[in-house]
């Protein structure tokens, strides 16, 4: 077999000439058909026909558009199907949309390219699948059926819409993709799947679930790179390290741990906000750099706040129960810390005094007093300043 080319002109009205994918005439040279062979490039340039129907199975090597192609549309019917054995989809001209109504697999390090995918279908014999090392590319797709990422495959930097299901399974990952979860949408995490690098976020009514994957080292450490939305999080009994993107997100959806001690633990310069109330996670928050704004009571779970590098923990005042005290206990606080408490007033007379028995610290200012638990700082003598924005912050005066 060999690398085949569809035709720039295409006589419909000849019997001999259609818009199927497998008519031999419509390729050049004629009579050796479709890229079908695994080792095959299907060439597509400017052409009278760019709406192409698939109506059975085929496994080509790859596509290439080169550059002037023409905007394709492939049409795949329910007794259709794509498979790519080798480099997949290489878009350098023109464009690419698949309609998906039955199966497209992507094996041995194949690639979506910057193809458009809708993967429709309902039935058993439905979805898209990337299979071990291929990965999304730069495709953007919108998943309404399923969509699976299994053997070391990975999302790429792809951008996903996903009201169907997501399931990353044997050490696949995220990598850089956009995830948007949406409402009845469910993406799922097993095995030692990550989220990588992603950003991922969920919509009211949608869900993203890592509790059935034990991480990319087995040790249940998972790493994503931003999460937000009004859409529930299950950590599972995993620890979940947020925000190496950099962005700055709002979490105003659930984040439960189904009684398993998930925690998460928050790093890169960007701020974290959780809004959603009496968040059920327990296994605590790890604040190892940026910001983290908690904007109702229980937005941090039940465990513990620990400060595990410089950073800021902004608390509001609708974050501090009856009488202004805040539930979760503070752990290391110390040089470079800071806790912003954004509805207390500042004045230039507020203090923070800590008590080392009760290990209570009360901060008071402009009439008001807020007090929090705080074990093990790196010192006892506190201050209270300006946050700049008409709150107070509270800073370590010497450790």
């Amino acid at each position: 077999m060999a690398d085949t080319s569809w035709l720039v002109l295409i006589d419909t009205s000849n019997p001999s000439f259609s818009n199927e994918y497998g008519n031999d005439p419509n390729w050049e040279p004629f009579g050796i058909g479709p890229a079908v062979n695994q080792d095959d490039t299907g060439i597509f340039g400017t052409s009278n026909i760019t709406s192409i129907s698939v109506s059975t199975t085929y496994q080509p090597g790859g596509w290439l558009f080169n550059p002037g192609a023409s905007s394709y549309t492939f049409n795949l019917a329910t007794s259709g199907g794509l498979q790519f054995w080798g480099t997949g989809i290489i878009v350098k001209g023109g464009s690419v949309t698949i309609n998906n109504n039955s199966l497209i697999d992507f094996y041995n390090n194949s690639a979506a390219g910057s193809a458009v995918i809708f993967n429709r279908g309902s039935g058993k014999f439905t979805g898209l699948t990337f299979h071990d090392g291929s990965n999304a590319g730069h495709a953007t797709i919108f998943n309404m059926s399923q969509l699976t990422f299994t053997d070391d495959s990975s999302a790429g930097n792809a951008i996903i819409y996903n009201s169907g299901t997501i399931s990353f399974t044997l050490h696949s990952t995220v990598g850089d993709a956009t995830i948007r979860t949406l409402a009845g949408g469910l993406t799922t995490f097993a095995d030692t799947s990550n989220a990588g690098n992603a950003r991922l976020t969920t919509l009211a009514d949608g869900k993203v679930d890592f509790s059935a994957s034990s991480g990319p080292n087995g040790n249940h450490h998972l790493t994503v790179g931003s999460i937000a939305g009004g859409g529930t999080y299950d950590l599972g009994g995993n620890r979940l390290v947020v925000g190496s993107n950099g962005r700055s997100t709002t979490v105003n959806g659930a984040i439960d741990d189904g009684g398993d001690g998930g925690s998460l633990v928050k790093v890169g310069k960007g701020a974290l906000t959780l809004g959603g109330a009496n968040n059920s996670y327990s296994g605590g928050t790890t604040l190892r750099y940026g910001t983290v704004h908690l904007k109702s009571v229980g937005a941090a779970g039940s465990g513990a706040i620990t400060f595990a590098g410089p950073a800021e923990l902004n608390i509001a005042n609708a974050a501090l129960s009856h009488g202004h005290l805040f539930a979760n206990v503070i752990h290391g606080f110390g040089n470079h810390d800071v806790i912003d408490l954004s509805g207390l007033i500042f004045t230039p007379d507020a203090t923070a005094t800590f008590h080392l028995a009760t290990h209570h610290l009360t901060v008071h200012s402009d009439g008001g007093t807020d007090m929090l638990t705080l074990v093990g700082p790196h010192g006892t003598h506190f201050t209270a300043l300006s946050d700049g924005h008409g709150g107070t912050e509270v800073m370590l005066l010497h450790a």
